[in-house]
C-alpha cells in the first residue's frame, strides 16, 4: 500500500465553537424541529393506530413534511395511494402543490437567514462561491428540473436561499414543476385507475 494514505495531511481543520452550536437561536431552532416531527407522528400514529382511513388532512401533512429539505420522503407516492382510496384527483392535486409551495417557503427561509459564519464554516467559502456561480447561471433551470423528477427540489431551494438566489425566480421555477409533476402523474393515474 502507498505511504500516502497513512500520512496525516498539513491542511488545519477548523472547528466550530461550541458557543455557536449550542447558540440560543439553535437550541430553539432543534426544539421547534423536534415539536413538528413529534406532533405530525403523533398525528399521523393515531390515525394508523385507530385503523382509520387515511383523510386529506394526514396527506397534507405528510406531503408537507416531505417537503421540508431536512425531512426525505418519497411523497409522490402518496398521490396515488390516496387517489386510489377515492380521493379527488383534483383536490389532490390542489393539496399537493400548496404544500410543497408552503414547505419550500420554509426550506428557502431557513437557507436564507443562516448564519453566513455557519454555512461557511459547514459547507467552505470556495464552494459556496462556485455554488452562487453555478445558480446564477442555471438555477432556474436547474429547480425546475428537480422539481418535475422525485429528486430532492427541496434541498436545491434551501442552497437558493443560501446564496441568496432570486426568490422570484425560485418559486416560479418550483411552481411550474410541480404542476406539470403532479399534473402529468394524476393524468397517469386517471389512464390507468
Amino acid at each position: 500500500m502507498p505511504k500516502k494514505i497513512f500520512q496525516k495531511s498539513k491542511q488545519r481543520i477548523r472547528l466550530i465553537p461550541l458557543k455557536k452550536i449550542f447558540s440560543p437561536s439553535n437550541i430553539a431552532k432543534l426544539i421547534s424541529l423536534i415539536l413538528v416531527i413529534t406532533i405530525v407522528s403523533l398525528f399521523i400514529g393515531n390515525q394508523l393506530l385507530s385503523n382509520q382511513l387515511p383523510t386529506l388532512t394526514s396527506f397534507a401533512s405528510l406531503h408537507f413534511t416531505g417537503y421540508l429539505f431536512f425531512i426525505m420522503m418519497p411523497v409522490e407516492a402518496l398521490v396515488p395511494y390516496y387517489y386510489a382510496l377515492g380521493h379527488s384527483g383534483t383536490t389532490l392535486f390542489i393539496l399537493s402543490v400548496t404544500t410543497a409551495i408552503v414547505a419550500q417557503l420554509i426550506d428557502y427561509g431557513i437557507g436564507y437567514l443562516a448564519p453566513k459564519s455557519f454555512v461557511i464554516n459547514l459547507i467552505g467559502e470556495k464552494r459556496i462561491r462556485r455554488l452562487d456561480k453555478f445558480l446564477e447561471n442555471y438555477a432556474t433551470l436547474f429547480i425546475f428540473l428537480f422539481s418535475i423528477t422525485p429528486l430532492s427540489s427541496p434541498i436545491i431551494i434551501a442552497l437558493a436561499g443560501i446564496v441568496g438566489f432570486s426568490f422570484t425566480r425560485t418559486f416560479t421555477a418550483s411552481l411550474l414543476g410541480l404542476i406539470v409533476k403532479y399534473a402529468i402523474l394524476l393524468l397517469t393515474l386517471r389512464i390507468l385507475i
